[in-house]
């Protein structure tokens, strides 16, 4: 049986992504925000932050993603969230642990963003929490995969602009306490698929931080880019 290329599903020769869609891929590489990871069109200073962490810095300590969030991405990513495409696992997974290599000696446990209940029954898992096992075995990394608890069932944030999103997912995740004393002082990885505003990120952050980690790194396969 023939192999096929994830984005344009053409016949490759290996599973994978052919060399014209790979090279349709938007890498994010320096210079970027170093707070939230957003990419300049060129470096103004070592350390910069971009305008909108200069006019409200996030929860979270540090943003890195993979790749900007466009139609090609958007693809792999919908296919592997909504349709079960587990076959891209392994190059999320890389693509992961690439970008977060730098700073993974910082990094005490990985959790993932949960997904409410209901979703989960619906979608039959959560995507970001596999992405968040698998890497923890590949950066040799304790995961803690129900550190975070989706209490409250939200809309989609992708029914909101920038400033409803943070309202969308105010109080909607709750610390599992099972954990109190286990992650106090230690330095947390956040795991999503896509980083849009960061609103989920920062509410995820806020709880960790009040539960008492010290810092919390983010982490997503891709980030829109505006």
């Amino acid at each position: 049986m023939p192999e096929i290329c994830y984005i344009c599903e053409k016949e490759v020769e290996t599973q994978g992504i052919c060399i014209a869609c790979w090279q349709k891929l938007t890498f994010i590489t320096q210079p970027y925000c170093i707070i939230c990871g957003t990419p300049f069109e060129f470096l103004i200073e070592q350390n910069s932050m971009c305008a909108q962490c200069i006019q409200k810095e996030p929860m979270f300590d540090l943003n890195r993603s993979a790749l900007k969030y466009d139609k090609y991405s958007k693809k792999l990513i919908m296919h592997y969230k909504n349709k079960n495409a587990m076959y891209l696992q392994n190059f999320f997974v890389n693509l992961l642990r690439n970008t977060i290599q730098p700073y993974i000696n910082q990094i005490d446990f990985i959790t993932p963003v949960p997904i409410h209940y209901w979703r989960t029954i619906w979608r039959g898992y959560n995507q970001s929490s596999l992405l968040a096992q698998e890497l923890a075995k590949l950066v040799k990394k304790p995961c803690i995969d129900d550190l975070l608890l989706k209490t409250k069932f939200s809309k989609s944030q992708s029914n909101f602009n920038r400033q409803d999103r943070f309202e969308n997912v105010k109080q909607t995740f709750e610390f599992n306490a099972t954990y109190e004393n286990k992650i106090k002082n230690r330095n947390m990885l956040l795991l999503d698929d896509v980083k849009t505003t960061g609103a989920t990120l920062s509410e995820c952050a806020s709880v960790l931080k009040k539960a008492g980690a010290k810092q919390v790194y983010t982490l997503t396969i891709a980030q829109t880019i505006k």
